[in-house]
């Protein structure tokens, strides 16, 4: 998490945010996020990001 707080200056409540949606991505798809590559999380943190507002 302080990756995404450190490298992108997100706020912690939404790095938060995006960790818990990919524990649930992980958990419904099986999908290791660790794998998932720079662009492709880049991706999903803005999909995640549209989602929680």
């Amino acid at each position: 998490m302080s990756l995404l707080t450190k490298m992108f200056k997100i706020p912690i409540e939404e790095a938060r945010k995006f960790e818990k949606a990919c524990k649930i991505l992980e958990e419904k798809s099986h999908i290791k996020t660790k794998e998932l590559s720079l662009s492709e999380a880049i991706e999903e943190l803005g999909k995640t990001n549209e989602t929680f507002r």
